[in-house]
């Protein structure tokens, strides 16, 4: 099955792909405005986290498991350090996901709110920890991150010209971190 997420609302609908496919309404996500600028992963089969977004920025972690018979929404076990929307989450070579960027003030992309400290959710354990500071460069909407093939991941982009004020910002640089299961015995083969 493949899950969508509506557009600034927080329906739910799964596409079923057998066959000629279905689209059927899911469940109601427990944040409103949760999809708005949030990110997703699926961690492992049939299982989403739906991390940070919403217009007011939440700090929750949204989790769904589509092996249930009837999956529902419910809130990770803990929260991030702080609110988040316009952020990055990526899976790493060990299962646990990075948390990197956005932006803790409300409304569309205000860098005001910079976010440097990475965070790692556990999706095993589901707790959340912070692990890194980064530059105070803002890295929100069009911001990416992406696991490398030794491990690290490499955070780059982000721009702004908040509610249309003054310049236009475009980061056209880079960071890279690198998680502590590089230097802590064996590396996870990606």
């Amino acid at each position: 099955r493949t899950v969508t997420l509506s557009d600034y609302g927080n329906n739910t609908h799964y596409l079923a792909t057998s066959g000629t496919g279905q689209w059927t309404w899911l469940d109601s996500t427990l944040d409103n405005d949760l999809h708005n600028y949030g990110s997703a992963v699926m961690y492992d089969a049939g299982k989403i986290a739906f991390i940070g977004g919403g217009n007011t920025p939440t700090q929750n972690i949204n989790m769904l498991d589509l092996n249930e018979s009837s999956p529902e929404w419910r809130y990770g076990s803990e929260t991030m350090a702080q609110p988040r929307r316009q952020n990055d989450a990526t899976i790493l070579a060990d299962g646990t996901v990075l948390i990197t960027g956005g932006t803790s003030n409300t409304g569309w992309n205000d860098p005001n709110g910079v976010i440097p400290i990475a965070e790692i959710f556990d999706p095993v354990t589901e707790e959340v920890t912070q692990v890194a500071a980064a530059s105070s460069v803002y890295r929100g909407y069009h911001a990416t991150a992406t696991l490398l093939p030794d491990g690290r991941v490499l955070i780059t982009g982000g721009d702004h010209n908040h509610n249309d004020m003054g310049p236009f910002v475009s980061n056209s640089n880079a960071e890279i971190y690198e998680p502590a299961y590089l230097h802590n015995g064996p590396r996870p083969t990606i």
